[in-house]
């Protein structure tokens, strides 16, 4: 947040300013007393030598009553060149004090030979001394003299509490608290440190003063809570064995501040400054030097133009550190910012931060140790255009040394980890210790066109782990140790990119000189000129790794590509000159433009030839095993050509993957011509292999030699059998394989290889065709999508495999046979069944099986009986292999793996999943389940049985269970987790409150294992069960009857936690939620506490942790977060009285009938009576209505915007009868509750009135029906509750007027009675109103009168009316359980004022009014209103 410079500087001149003041100059009048010990000061009194005789001191005397306690209310207390102090009371412990409610009280300190100006709370020895500041004003101030110095003091014993007021300590001056004089012995268990001088509130101005928690020999500890202390002067101290700031700010704005111990403190340990909120600012060149330990866990930290100096080593775990440097020189040496004498270490390892670090161009954090510094970053945001440094600061102002644009370096350690680090331009992260390392980071950088990134690295050792860093701008990326190693380790990517500007010809995007670097991550160097420039020794893309750049440029340096490495150069290779050696040595892939190999030549003949390059010579060489993948040639070649091109290539490994094979004229290759030639590489081309003429069995043979490499991106054929021979891929088109002709594809050996893993994208497929997969031959999905629309069989010894991240096969039919489907690392299989004979294998992919397996030569089991058998249609047993360093899932009944994944990461968690096997049921299952979570298993770890869809499938019976056979938990010492998930009643049997799931047919456990059972909510417990214990608890903070196993019937049993159910006793929702736990049926309203009450309870057990509270405090503490929560669900129930429905419809019910009045009225200018004829008329209505306290602490506002628009006739004999709309909208809220309602609300109405004059009297009457819509909404603390209620309001009102004529104006008193009735819906969320009826009885006066000019009549008007409500004034909400909830809706005797002015001119008249309305539970209505009418 921004500050307000002014407002501080001025803070801090009154503070000054007063402080001069009241040193300075004695209050005025003076009263004389009599100093004794027990004393109240309401009057201004100075103190000094003769106050008390000849002495300068006054001492407790040594019995009980005469221990020092004095107490200042008012007045100026000025204590001059005195000494006050307190003696140890014989017989008893001391209990003196001073108390500071108000007033002035100015110790001064002028002549060291007078002695000490001071008050002190004992006597040496005294521990029970207290000093409480409530309010008024402290001032301290001392005096240096030639021979020495006269301090002022104020101090404790015992304790010292400052809750407000202003506390001035000026030059030699020291407010203090200090246990010490034997007051905790070495035998005294109690620490000092752990004695705590209370900083609560107020404002503390330290101007060369101190402030002192312990004194010498004592140290005790200093607690900011809320206190402001202001630092505005040089030699400022604070004085502490711990400080701990949870609130408040410390300002230093002028002068230092220096944080320490005292030198011969007895304490044993290092002292501490703990930061967990508040603010710490520094500016305009001043000084923090803190010479303690410092941890920073919270709060905001802010340096402008100043310096925060840490003379120990510093960690921040989180909150704000914002630096700003906007002087060229401010003359603060080592640099704006924060300097650190040691290492800085940013977060906590393995710990989640909110940290944000914004450190802006010019400033610096500086952490040195002699020469060399380390900085180590555990987590959190930073934004760096300055410079995050731990490394040697010279003596030299920073404007000098330092700007130089974004760094992050260090000379020792350099350790980034979860963090996210934005730098702007002239970025440099670089590091020359032992150690440099950055693990799941993102680094952003943004450069220009001339300002260079570095990322630099000096150290023993190297590696980016998990990371992405992204370089936008020119960058280079420079190792320069021949002794060192630079590893991108697998999962990171390193980005540069240019940001579009021109670049010249010597900017560089990688650098890698005289080091050896190696990639098995992701190194991406793109759209630079000079993308990767190697000076000295290899830059080697690792086995997995991945390499990405523009240019590279060699000067006796070598890009290495390993076995299974990849490298993108989308630019040129070359060298650096004509004596420049090195190149590519290719063991992996490379993927580039051929003008980098060569240039392609074909003469008029249709021969090829390749003019190889250097690097292309190289690159063709027989012994250099690595593919070359070319991503820029698009012309097609013949067969003939392309075999002239791939002989050019010693080991034939160039692949044209956009240029296709064709025919001379354009059309198809044969497969039998293409099969013939060495290899065929080729995945842009499609061939054909047609039926020979009198071919009877419509099948085409597709053969491969074995070890023959073969690919393309389909055949077409015109056969009904497809039989493939040998091993061969087919990349794909997107359509359908082989033609819409084919029924059956048959694979008879080797493996049938769908997508190409290196294709610039993966295409997929579609295959139409039963598929069989004959013994031992294969089928593998290597890339893509691929889809399956009919059956597959997988004979004995087969696989289906689909592999290669993000590859999936959807298999529309049933897969059989003896073989197996497996699913590998980040693929997917998606099948409708799968047999009992066929194994399922999981290595890190996703199964998902949605249904039960069908013998196709057989009817569906029972088909012919009238009634069904259990596990009917459960999905059949299924053999699953897992891989057990994989993290594998399978669904059973399921519908997707994308539905599998979703479901398996909301139950478990994203980020807690890693090598597990997990299982998704939400069909019944005819086989069993084992479970066990060993290391290294071969079974489920994870079961998760989602009750809701088992009971919904065909066939479900509760009595039968879900899992046909046994769940057994094996592996000694293992457990078995189970996850219930969407519990609903239809999946059980039993009474309520003990509801029963038949789980399986038996549970199982062996020796010491477990089967540990979760329902997703603690309003059953979690069940951990064992072969001799049935049931036990484990709940978050709470205890409780959790619900029971029975392991011999395979069931669970649903208890309803005792001690949760009493934690939402009381409730107006408690009836109808504990009827849902009983039930295990809820509802949209009650499934929103039963399901959010766990996280809830969680996360308010981890913030009591944190808060440090344990037993019976973490307890409460708990507790009280919970009841907080479920009183904002309480809201929500209700929110037709708290988001002010009632009130807002019986406002709006007001506005119709007085815009009726003002039309029926006397008072107003209507039509004159003795003339008949019709008035169409209108009445906008805005009116801006609160009651903040009507609901009894809290209540409602409304803004109301409508319109009634009504027509009336006029009769012969004065009366009029008319009909009027009414339509608009208000926007409501409640106001002063914890959890804030809205409403938007939408009404419409009708109304039928009359009125009659007679005399002077007029009569009125008026029928109506007003209909209100609300749209509510509240935020409880487990998600929105939103609903729309409707309100129907019947209205009588009678009403009469008389006319009293006093000269130019009339009075007119008026009364009425009126009946209304509120009809309100009830709420989904449990809530039934009950109708109201209201009554109202209106009474008041009006004074009017008419000016006559030129042609106009006007006539201003002023009304005062009491309105007092009688009846139904409660809205009563009926909850189930018996429980009603009466809330006052409706004011009792409100006050209006009405002020207003009519205009007649011809048969036209208009009108103006604002009104007002007040009355208790801070009711203010404020109305405008705009009328017109026209009489015919």
């Amino acid at each position: 947040m921004k500050k307000n410079s002014f407002g501080t500087k001025t803070a801090i001149a009154l503070a000054i300013a007063a402080f001069a003041a009241g040193a300075a100059v004695a209050a005025d009048p003076v009263d004389e007393i009599k100093l004794s010990n027990d004393m109240t000061f309401t009057s201004n009194v100075d103190i000094t030598k003769g106050t008390t005789g000849d002495d300068d001191y006054l001492w407790g005397n040594d019995d009980k009553t005469g221990i020092v306690n004095w107490q200042i209310d008012g007045g100026t207390v000025n204590l001059t060149n005195y000494f006050v102090a307190q003696r140890l009371p014989a017989g008893g412990k001391p209990t003196g004090s001073l108390v500071v409610n108000n007033g002035t009280f100015n110790v001064a300190a002028t002549n060291p030979a007078e002695g000490l100006a001071q008050i002190d709370g004992a006597y040496t020895g005294a521990n029970v001394n207290h000093i409480v500041i409530n309010d008024g004003t402290i001032n301290l101030k001392g005096a240096k003299i030639e021979k020495g110095k006269a301090i002022a003091s104020l101090g404790a014993y015992d304790d010292f509490t400052m809750n407000g007021g202003t506390l001035n300590i000026g030059t030699n001056a020291k407010v203090w608290l200090s246990t010490d004089g034997g007051v905790f012995s070495e035998e005294d268990p109690e620490d000092p440190a752990k004695v705590a001088m209370q900083l609560k509130g107020g404002t503390v101005n330290l101007s060369g003063g101190m402030l002192a928690a312990g004194d010498n020999d004592t140290a005790n500890k200093l607690a900011l809570e809320g206190t402001n202390i202001n630092v505005d002067a040089e030699d400022s101290v604070i004085q502490a064995a711990t400080i701990e700031q949870t609130a408040g700010t410390i300002n230093v704005a002028k002068g230092d501040l220096t944080v320490r111990m005292a030198a011969d403190s007895t304490h044993g340990t290092q002292a501490t400054y703990t930061m967990k909120g508040g603010n710490l600012v520094v500016s305009n060149g001043a000084r923090a030097d803190f010479q303690v330990a410092a941890n920073v866990e919270g709060g905001d930290i802010s340096v402008t133009d100043a310096q925060i100096k840490y003379d120990e080593a510093v960690t921040i775990r989180g909150g704000t550190v914002n630096l700003v440097a906007t002087e060229k020189n401010p003359g603060v040496t080592y640099g704006v910012g924060i300097l650190v004498q040691d290492g800085i270490t940013f977060g906590e390892q393995g710990k989640a931060t909110d940290l944000v670090v914004n450190i802006k161009d010019g400033a610096v954090i500086n952490a040195q140790n002699g020469a060399a510094g380390d900085v180590k970053i555990y987590g959190g945001i930073f934004n760096i255009g300055g410079a995050l440094n731990g490394t040697k600061v010279e003596d030299k102002p920073y404007n000098e040394q330092w700007r130089r644009g974004s760094n992050i370096y260090a000379s020792d350690d350099l350790v980034i980890a979860d963090a996210k680090l934005n730098l702007g331009q002239n970025a440099w992260i670089g590091g020359d210790g032992a150690q440099f390392s950055i693990t799941e980071t993102e680094v952003n950088v943004t450069g220009t066109r001339d300002a260079a990134t570095i990322i630099g690295a000096w150290a023993a050792n190297n590696t980016v782990t998990e990371s992405n860093i992204n370089v936008e701008g020119v960058g280079i990326v420079e190792f320069d140790d021949s002794a060192d190693t630079f590893t991108i380790e697998d999962g990171t990517d390193l980005v540069i990119a240019r940001n579009g500007a021109p670049v010249v010809t010597d900017e560089l995007g990688a650098f890698f000189s005289d080091a050896e670097g190696a990639a098995d991550g992701s190194v991406v160097v793109a759209d630079t000129v000079k993308g990767l420039y190697l000076e000295g020794k290899k830059f080697e893309v690792g086995t997995d790794g991945y390499l990405e750049v523009g240019d590279v440029t060699y000067a006796d340096g070598m890009l290495v590509i390993a076995a299974d490495g990849e490298a993108y150069v989308s630019g040129k290779i070359s060298a650096a000159s004509d004596k420049a050696t090195g190149g590519i040595e290719n063991a992996g892939a490379l993927y580039t433009n051929i003008a980098n190999i060569g240039e392609i030549k074909i003469d008029e003949k249709g021969a090829l030839t390749l003019e190889k390059s250097e690097i292309g010579k190289e690159l063709t060489e027989a012994d250099d095993t690595g593919y070359i993948y070319e991503v820029a040639y698009t012309n097609n070649l013949t067969l003939e050509q392309y075999d002239a091109l791939e002989r050019q290539f010693g080991n034939r490994q160039l692949v044209l993957l956009d240029s296709a094979v064709t025919a001379a004229d354009g059309s198809a290759v044969d497969f039998d011509d293409a099969a013939k030639l060495e290899s065929f590489e080729s995945p842009k081309t499609v061939l054909k292999q047609m039926l020979d003429k009198g071919d009877s069995d419509k099948t085409v043979n597709l053969s491969v030699n074995p070890g023959k490499k073969f690919v393309a991106a389909d055949v077409r054929t015109d056969a009904e059998t497809v039989q493939t021979n040998g091993s061969f891929t087919l990349a794909g088109t997107g359509a359908v394989l082989f033609g819409d002709s084919v029924k059956t594809l048959n694979v008879k050996s080797g493996t049938l290889t769908l997508g190409y893993e290196p294709a610039i994208e993966y295409v997929g497929g579609t295959i139409n065709a039963d598929v069989a997969v004959a013994d031992s031959a294969n089928v593998q999905v290597d890339a893509g999508a691929w889809q399956f629309g009919k059956d597959l069989t997988v004979g004995q010894g087969a696989k289906f495999v689909v592999d290669g991240d993000e590859s999936s096969a959807l298999i529309a039919g049933q897969v059989s046979g003896a073989g197996a489907i497996k699913a590998n690392s980040g693929a997917t299989i998606d099948v409708k069944a799968v047999a009992s004979e066929t194994d399922v294998e999981i290595s890190g992919g996703i199964v998902s099986i949605a249904q039960q397996y069908v013998e196709p030569a057989e009817p569906t089991p029972y088909a012919d009986e009238t009634e069904s058998k259990a596990f009917d249609n459960a999905v059949n047993a299924i053999d699953v292999k897992w891989d057990a360093d994989k993290l594998n899932m399978l669904g059973i009944g399921t519908t997707s793996t994308a539905a599998v994944k979703a479901i398996v990461e909301d139950v478990i968690g994203a980020d807690k999943l890693d090598k597990q096997n997990v299982t998704v049921m939400q069909q019944q299952y005819a086989g069993d389940v084992t479970l066990s979570d060993k290391e290294g298993t071969a079974f489920t770890t994870d079961l998760i049985v989602d009750l809701d869809a088992i009971s919904s499938k065909t066939g479900w019976n509760a009595e039968d269970g879900v899992i046909a056979n046994g769940v057994n938990v094996v592996d000694n010492e293992a457990s078995g987790r189970i996850y219930l998930r969407n519990l609903t009643q239809a999946a059980l049997t039993g009474n309520a409150g003990e509801k029963t799931l038949k789980l399986a047919k038996s549970f199982s456990l062996g020796t010491d294992n477990k089967l540990d059972i979760s329902f997703g909510t603690i309003f059953y417990g979690e069940i951990v069960g064992t072969s001799d214990t049935e049931n036990a608890d484990k709940l978050v903070a709470l205890d409780g009857k959790a619900s029971v196993i029975d392991a011999a019937k395979g069931t669970i049993t649903f208890n309803p936690n005792e001690q949760v159910i009493d934690l939402v006793d009381g409730y107006t929702f408690s009836g109808n939620l504990l009827n849902d736990v009983n039930e295990v049926n809820f509802d949209s309203f009650t499934s929103k506490i039963v399901y959010g009450l766990d996280d809830y309870a969680v996360a308010a057990y981890n913030e009591g942790v944190d808060r440090g509270l344990k037993d019976e405090a973490l307890r409460q503490y708990v507790k009280d977060k919970i009841g907080a929560a479920l009183d904002s669900v309480e809201v929500g129930q209700n929110m037709a009285v708290a988001g002010g429905a009632f009130s807002t419809a019986v406002d709006i019910n007001n506005e119709v009938w007085k815009a009726l009045d003002r039309r029926m009225s006397a008072a107003n200018l209507n039509a004159p009576r003795n003339a008949y004829g019709v008035t169409p008329w209108v009445d906008v209505i805005g009116t801006t209505n609160e009651a903040k306290d009507i609901f009894g602490g809290a209540g409602y506002e409304a803004d109301i915007y409508g319109a009634v628009l009504g027509a009336d006739w006029t009769a012969p004999c004065g009366a009029i009868v008319g009909l009027a709309f009414s339509v608009g909208q208000a926007d409501a809220n409640s106001v002063d509750l914890d959890t804030k309602v809205d409403n938007d609300v939408d009404f419409w109405g009708v109304s039928l009135y009359g009125s009659h004059r007679v005399g002077n009297f007029n009569g009125k009457v008026d029928f109506g029906y007003v209909s209100t819509s609300n749209d509510l909404s509240a935020h409880t603390a487990f998600g929105k509750l939103d609903e729309s209620l409707d309100a129907d309001i019947f209205t009588i009102g009678l009403g009469g007027e008389y006319i009293v004529n006093a000269g130019s104006f009339d009075v007119v008193p008026h009364a009425g009675i009126r009946w209304s009735s509120i009809d309100m819906d009830s709420s989904k969320y449990g809530a039934d109103y009950d109708k109201m009826n209201l009554f109202q009885m209106p009474i008041g006066v009006t004074f009017s009168g008419t000016i006559e000019m030129t042609g106009w009549k006007v006539a201003p008007m002023v009304d005062l009316s009491v309105v007092p409500a009688f009846g139904d004034k409660d809205a009563v909400a009926s909850f189930e359980g018996g429980i009603n909830d009466t809330t006052r809706v409706v004011d009792t005797n409100p006050i209006q004022m009405t002020l207003g002015v009519n205009a007649q001119v011809d048969a036209w008249t208009f009108g103006v009014n604002y009104g007002l309305t007040a009355g208790g539970e801070e009711r203010l209505n404020n109305s405008f209103n705009l009328n017109a009418r026209y009489t015919f």
